[in-house]
């Protein structure tokens, strides 16, 4: 876990430590294979990465109209 960036923890922490890549991969529409690469710090995470852990974190409030 030490060696996971910052943004990898709040993965590991949210989805826990076995596969955060499927998780995160599967609610960003991205492919597993960048997302372990956004987990693991050797490339920044894209926009749409960053809000789904945001949403995660803080989900929206939406409305029912």
């Amino acid at each position: 876990m030490e060696s996971l960036s910052p943004f990898g923890r709040v993965c590991v922490a949210l989805w826990g430590f076995d596969k955060p890549g499927v998780a995160l991969s599967q609610k960003a529409g991205c492919t597993y294979r960048q997302a372990n690469l956004y987990i693991e710090g050797k490339t920044p995470p894209s926009y749409e990465v960053l809000m789904v852990v945001l949403d995660e974190l803080r989900p929206r409030k939406r409305s029912l109209g």
